[in-house]
């Protein structure tokens, strides 16, 4: 265990996941599993009251993963903060 609390295995996992990252996607400015994404998202379900606004607040998270320039998805990002 190092000082913040990873295991060497999952520095390791970390350390390769960067790397391919540069290899395979050298110009993304953002990275991320949308599964993993939506999994997580859906885990928090519960949190909402009305289906329809979780529906709606999902769809958005879909929507965002499709932005084309770092400034809307930024903008949309910010957006479904507030």
């Amino acid at each position: 265990m190092t000082d913040n609390g990873l295991t060497a295995v999952q520095i390791k996992k970390m350390n390769h996941q960067k790397h391919s990252k540069k290899c395979e996607l050298p110009l993304a400015r953002r990275l991320m599993c949308w599964a993993h994404v939506i999994r997580k998202v859906r885990g928090h379900r519960t949190l909402f009251k009305n289906k329809d606004k979780f529906l709606l607040v999902e769809q958005n998270i879909m929507q965002l993963q499709l932005s084309f320039s770092d400034q809307i998805f930024v903008t949309a990002a910010n957006l479904m903060v507030l």
